[in-house]
């Protein structure tokens, strides 16, 4: 006799993903609980993706814009589509949305401030220790970002020597007493003008003309101090902005892997969800779309099946990603290692010369076969291969 039928450790975005997907297929007839060590909900983070596709949270979307830009040595280019939209979702409307539909459904627990201390497989089923106690679930879900971030950092440095890439950023929640802000383009990608030791740029989400999340992002292995990012961003409103003066109302941060990280269930038979699941896309640090896919599959089997098969479960394990996309992520990411002052050149010819719809669809991993040969057209191939090779050969390369 099972206490709950399905267990979700973690309420971050992947744990009530699923459950809210759960809830629209039908769900509420078995006994849902997640496990949720924070005891608040407040904006810790904010997701932003094209919308390519539908999904269940349109109604927590917070801003969205048809013009993005990325700029380079002197040289900016603006491009758009009104077919894709770049969007904003903030996580306390992210998760105001959730718990009001969750709220809805009796036969969903959410148990904040309860954390788990260990699972194990009994017989079909599983005890989950957490706690407040422990108890017998059917089928348990993993959705623990943190510990799936904490892994990677720990791949990461178990493989240091080959200096493996993160992505990792502080931004700040501007407030101006005068305009500084174009409200109507995003800034993608504002590259530093040193990219000798590390690829870094500037990310600007502007919700208006004096108000606007300004990002420091760096692509490297190590992480720098908070105060280093905190100088960049000072540095970068006062050059780019004219922007002496400012309020920061609220801040963000993160670290992302640039690399595959192994999928390592907590418990044979448990399912690894979300960024457990390898959601975040390494060469981009999009994750959201890929949550919701899996999230929604996971529901339909579950609805189909009324339980997950083995082969069920081998069927939505995982972020389903097409081969083609991995490889061409590990190619650009092995030649941005190599030579990180390539890597301006690199994004803004794409973003230049790619047909902007089909470049968003690669980038949310949704595209169609001719996007893919669009971005291939595009991308600068001979400074790819120039990059990925040893420093004699390229400079011989780059002389003939």
């Amino acid at each position: 006799m099972v206490d709950t039928d399905i267990t979700i450790l973690g309420g971050g975005c992947a744990g009530l993903s699923l459950a809210t997907a759960l809830v629209s297929r039908g769900a509420p007839r078995r006994s849902i609980r997640i496990v949720e060590p924070r005891t608040t909900y407040e904006r810790d983070r904010t997701w932003c993706f094209w919308d390519v596709e539908p999904h269940l949270f349109e109604d927590a979307v917070t801003h969205r814009w048809s013009r993005w830009r990325i700029s380079h040595g002197g040289d900016t280019i603006e491009r758009g589509t009104d077919r894709h939209r770049y969007v904003e979702v903030s996580a306390d409307r992210f998760y105001e949305v959730c718990l009001n539909r969750l709220d809805r459904t009796p036969a969903i627990e959410l148990s904040l401030g309860e954390r788990m201390t260990g699972v194990s497989r009994e017989g079909k089923d599983f005890c989950v220790d957490t706690s407040a106690g422990s108890y017998r679930s059917r089928l348990v879900f993993d959705a623990r970002a943190g510990a799936a971030l904490a892994e990677a950092e720990a791949a990461r440095i178990r493989s240091d020597r080959d200096g493996r890439l993160s992505q990792h950023f502080v931004g700040q929640f501007i407030r101006t007493a005068e305009p500084a802000f174009d409200p109507e383009t995003v800034t993608l990608m504002d590259f530093d003008g040193d990219a000798s030791t590390a690829v870094h740029f500037f990310y600007v989400l502007p919700y208006s003309r004096t108000e606007a999340l300004v990002e420091s992002t760096y692509f490297s292995p190590h992480s720098l101090p908070c105060e280093a990012y905190e100088e960049d961003i000072a540095r970068y409103l006062g050059a780019r902005h004219g922007v002496r003066r400012f309020e920061v109302t609220g801040s963000e941060s993160g670290r992302l892997p640039m690399f595959d990280v192994p999928i390592c269930p907590l418990a044979p038979g448990v399912i690894p969800i979300g960024l457990a699941a390898g959601a975040c896309r390494p060469s981009t640090g999009y994750a959201f779309l890929a949550i919701q896919r899996q999230a929604k599959r996971l529901a339909q089997a579950l609805a189909r099946e009324g339980t997950l098969s083995p082969a069920a479960v081998a069927e939505t394990e995982g972020i389903s990603r097409p081969s083609i996309l991995r490889v061409m992520d590990r190619i650009l990411l092995a030649a941005i290692q190599r030579r990180p002052t390539e890597a301006p050149v690199f994004f803004y010819r794409l973003f230049e010369s790619a047909d902007p719809a089909a470049l968003v669809r690669f980038l949310m991993e949704a595209p169609r076969a001719s996007d893919v040969a669009e971005v291939i057209r595009a991308m600068p191939g001979l400074r790819l291969l120039r990059a990925m090779l040893p420093e004699g050969i390229s400079r011989r390369m780059a002389a003939t």
